[in-house]
């Protein structure tokens, strides 16, 4: 009988020569899980005593043992103790197991076993060290939102400027804000052009020395609490037949005194007197026809 002992532990293990064959040598400690060659770790058992004598010691193995036990005592008290608290926790021991009879998995056991042991050389990234990187998405996040509301809001104030009109009349109370606006930027709010918004409330229509000299006095009313624009107007004057004979158009600057209240404008729920004359030179008029527009 063979015997052979743990280069690590320095546990004994008796086996025989076949088993060393199938493995090609090497074994697994039963002891530490430890793997080595049976081979080159024999070692030589002391002959047994007779079976008519009383054994003047104990087995083989148990001196083995007994002397292991020794080397990791005498081990034990030239180091110092480590301290339990700071230990690593040991893995539970299993009992001792015969030599492998794959060498192969030996192989592959011990490998996974040292593997396990050994931290990785790239440590998983920690939640903490993830933080800034997330953080930076956020903060990339928030500004993209922020850009896209100013501009949504740059394009909403854009539309509101170029529909002043429209919201001027929909919405009077949005005069104030607009007017605010121009104070600030140096701009002229000019008089909103609503035809729907002017009233032609009194008109007529009298001769001045002659039937070919005509004057016209009409009454433009503004209906509503908004300045508007002064309107053109178009004088229509029609023969027996209820014909046109005369179209004539008259523009603000025509028929205002003074062409620069033409800026001003009709003031809110105001009315203003305007007068015309017309020269129809030789052509009959019999009645006639008025309106006012904007070009």
């Amino acid at each position: 009988m063979l015997a052979t002992r743990c280069p690590n532990c320095l546990t004994v293990f008796r086996l025989a020569p076949d088993q060393l064959a199938v493995s090609g040598g090497q074994v697994r400690c039963g002891h530490c899980n430890a793997v080595f060659d049976g081979n080159r770790n024999q070692i030589d058992l002391p002959v047994e005593p007779s079976a008519g004598k009383a054994p003047a010691s104990v087995s083989t193995a148990d001196d083995a043992a007994d002397a292991r036990r020794s080397l990791l005592a005498r081990r034990n008290a030239r180091e110092p103790a480590l301290n339990p608290a700071l230990s690593p926790a040991e893995p539970p021991l299993r009992k001792l197991s015969d030599p492998l009879s794959n060498p192969q998995s030996a192989l592959r056991e011990g490998t996974a076993a040292r593997s396990a042991a050994i931290p990785p050389s790239h440590t998983p990234v920690a939640a903490s060290d993830r933080k800034p990187a997330s953080r930076g998405r956020a903060v990339r996040s928030s500004l993209l939102g922020l850009l896209l509301i100013i501009l949504l809001l740059g394009a909403a104030l854009q539309y509101a400027w170029w529909q002043r009109e429209y919201f001027r009349v929909v919405w009077p109370p949005s005069q104030v804000a607009y007017e605010a606006v121009c104070r600030i930027s140096g701009c002229k709010l000019t008089p909103v052009h609503d035809i729907d918004l002017l009233q032609i409330a009194d008109m007529s229509l009298r001769e001045i020395d002659d039937p070919h000299h005509l004057a016209l006095a009409l009454t433009i009313r503004n209906r509503v609490g908004l300045t508007l624009a002064y309107p053109s107007v178009e004088l229509t004057l029609t023969d027996n037949h209820n014909q046109a004979a005369i179209r004539k158009v008259i523009a603000p600057a025509q028929y205002l005194s003074d062409p620069s209240l033409q800026d001003n404008g009709i003031g809110p729920r105001a009315q203003v007197l305007v007068g015309i004359r017309v020269d129809t030179t030789t052509v009959p008029a019999s009645n006639y026809r008025v309106k006012i527009f904007y070009p």
